[in-house]
């Protein structure tokens, strides 16, 4: 650290289910034989605080910072990639569960007559349907050198001409089905997305108008679906942004003295 600089803790920003109070990576779909990684041994060895957090939880904190305007209302990120999953925020507050698991739409069951085994174990999950993972298979019977790295599948994708398969017909039905669904639980006023597929004009028109078909008369002027092109930005921001907030807020407190 720079000379006369202070530590003020670390941040870890992590995929799929992450258990904050205890510290603890539950599981990702990119590694699904990681299993209850914990984490607390780096606190008490570096003596530092540690904050841990899911990642599309950090990166809708970083959203809300940077643009003032998602703090108004409610504000849905939406990850359709490698996995799937969201984050909610409301009046500029992300809500989160004590059990590390908000938005998990990935792992809604599907009506499906041939449920396929997901990454979490169970049957049926909507990942099984439309996450890069399961159709990677698939795609590398006609293409195959796919990339699985998001940032590469997204420029790989927009060459290829993969919109067309079949496979990605059912996705992108599934695709709409989760955000219709999402969207009537929460009735946010924006929906966020990062995706590599959604590069794509075709297919992100076809999400809006999907959305737009399937919710009701009232809301269809109220609601916005945003492409983040950028993809993911605020990890770092957002998982070290809550240390640099509470030693602030300590460091602010009116402190009489006798």
């Amino acid at each position: 650290k720079p000379a006369g600089s202070e530590i003020l803790g670390v941040g870890v920003s992590l995929p799929g289910t992450v258990n904050l109070p205890t510290r603890t990576w539950i599981s990702s779909a990119r590694w699904p034989s990681l299993r209850n990684l914990s984490f607390e041994t780096i606190e008490e060895k570096s003596r530092y605080k540690l904050s841990v957090h899911r990642f599309l939880d950090t990166e809708l904190e970083f959203l809300l910072i940077k643009n003032p305007a998602y703090r108004q209302g409610g504000t849905i990120l939406f990850h359709w990639g490698y996995g799937i999953g969201s984050a909610y925020a409301n009046m500029g507050r992300v809500l989160r569960s004590t059990l590390g698991r908000f938005g998990e739409i990935g792992h809604w069951k599907m009506d499906d007559p041939f449920p396929r085994k997901c990454t979490c174990g169970l049957t049926g999950c909507l990942e099984t349907k439309a996450a890069l993972w399961a159709l990677l298979p698939e795609i590398r019977k006609t293409y195959p050198y796919t990339p699985e790295d998001e940032n590469e599948f997204r420029g790989f994708f927009q060459e290829s001409g993969l919109e067309q398969l079949p496979l990605m017909e059912k996705a992108i039905e599934s695709i709409i089905l989760a955000l219709t669904n999402l969207y009537n639980i929460f009735f946010p006023d924006r929906i966020l997305i990062i995706s590599p597929f959604t590069h794509c004009k075709s297919i992100l028109t076809r999400l809006k108008e999907g959305l737009l078909n399937n919710i009701p008369d009232f809301a269809r002027e109220t609601v916005s679906l945003v492409n983040l092109n950028e993809g993911f930005q605020g990890e770092i921001y957002g998982s070290t942004y809550p240390l640099f907030h509470n030693t602030l807020r300590n460091a602010l407190i009116a402190r009489w003295e006798n």
